[in-house]
Protein backbone atom coordinates (compact mmCIF):
# COMPACT_ATOMS: atom_id res chain seq x y z
CA UNK A 1 0.00 0.00 0.00
CA UNK A 2 2.91 2.30 0.70
CA UNK A 3 3.79 2.22 -2.98
CA UNK A 4 0.52 3.81 -4.08
CA UNK A 5 -0.70 5.77 -1.05
CA UNK A 6 0.81 8.66 0.86
CA UNK A 7 -0.15 10.47 4.03
CA UNK A 8 -2.01 12.95 1.87
CA UNK A 9 -4.41 10.15 0.89
CA UNK A 10 -5.39 9.43 4.51
CA UNK A 11 -8.47 11.68 4.68
CA UNK A 12 -9.84 10.24 1.43
CA UNK A 13 -9.13 6.69 2.63
CA UNK A 14 -11.15 7.33 5.77
CA UNK A 15 -13.94 8.87 3.71
CA UNK A 16 -13.95 5.89 1.35
CA UNK A 17 -14.18 3.49 4.28
CA UNK A 18 -16.91 5.48 6.01
CA UNK A 19 -19.00 5.87 2.85
CA UNK A 20 -18.77 2.13 2.14
CA UNK A 21 -19.66 1.31 5.76
CA UNK A 22 -22.55 3.78 5.86
CA UNK A 23 -24.63 1.53 3.61
CA UNK A 24 -25.20 -0.89 6.50
CA UNK A 25 -28.91 -1.52 7.16
CA UNK A 26 -29.47 -2.66 10.73
CA UNK A 27 -32.95 -4.06 9.98
CA UNK A 28 -31.82 -6.38 7.19
CA UNK A 29 -28.21 -6.72 8.33
CA UNK A 30 -27.04 -6.00 4.79
CA UNK A 31 -24.59 -3.55 3.31
CA UNK A 32 -21.67 -2.16 5.21
CA UNK A 33 -18.06 -2.45 4.18
CA UNK A 34 -18.41 -4.72 1.19
CA UNK A 35 -16.35 -2.91 -1.44
CA UNK A 36 -19.41 -2.03 -3.51
CA UNK A 37 -18.50 1.63 -3.30
CA UNK A 38 -16.19 1.08 -6.27
CA UNK A 39 -19.37 0.76 -8.37
CA UNK A 40 -21.08 3.77 -6.75
CA UNK A 41 -18.63 6.54 -7.55
CA UNK A 42 -21.22 8.50 -9.54
CA UNK A 43 -23.24 9.18 -6.36
CA UNK A 44 -22.85 12.76 -5.06
CA UNK A 45 -21.57 11.67 -1.64
CA UNK A 46 -18.74 9.78 -3.34
CA UNK A 47 -17.61 12.68 -5.52
CA UNK A 48 -13.84 12.88 -5.73
CA UNK A 49 -13.15 9.30 -4.59
CA UNK A 50 -12.52 7.87 -8.05
CA UNK A 51 -8.76 8.69 -8.12
CA UNK A 52 -8.29 6.90 -4.79
CA UNK A 53 -10.27 3.87 -5.95
CA UNK A 54 -8.10 3.75 -9.08
CA UNK A 55 -4.97 3.78 -6.90
CA UNK A 56 -6.33 0.86 -4.88
CA UNK A 57 -7.32 -1.04 -8.03
CA UNK A 58 -3.77 -0.55 -9.33
CA UNK A 59 -2.30 -1.89 -6.07
CA UNK A 60 -4.56 -4.96 -5.92
CA UNK A 61 -2.79 -7.13 -8.55
CA UNK A 62 0.55 -6.83 -6.79
CA UNK A 63 -1.01 -7.59 -3.41
CA UNK A 64 -2.85 -10.56 -4.92
CA UNK A 65 0.41 -11.85 -6.44
CA UNK A 66 2.14 -11.64 -3.05
CA UNK A 67 -0.79 -13.41 -1.42
CA UNK A 68 -0.68 -16.18 -4.01
CA UNK A 69 3.05 -16.58 -3.43
CA UNK A 70 2.34 -16.97 0.29
CA UNK A 71 -0.48 -19.46 -0.27
CA UNK A 72 -3.34 -17.02 0.33
CA UNK A 73 -6.18 -16.01 -1.91
CA UNK A 74 -6.81 -12.60 -3.44
CA UNK A 75 -7.66 -9.69 -1.18
CA UNK A 76 -11.23 -8.46 -1.33
CA UNK A 77 -11.83 -4.84 -2.23
CA UNK A 78 -13.51 -4.39 1.16
CA UNK A 79 -10.36 -5.55 2.94
CA UNK A 80 -8.26 -3.35 0.67
CA UNK A 81 -10.33 -0.33 1.73
CA UNK A 82 -9.89 -1.21 5.42
CA UNK A 83 -6.12 -1.60 5.06
CA UNK A 84 -5.88 1.66 3.14
CA UNK A 85 -7.74 3.48 5.91
CA UNK A 86 -5.48 1.95 8.52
Amino acid sequence: MGKVLTGADAPQCMRLLFNDAATYDIATKTGGVDGSIQFELDRPENAGLKPLVEKLKNAKPEIDALNEKNGSGPISFADLICIAAR
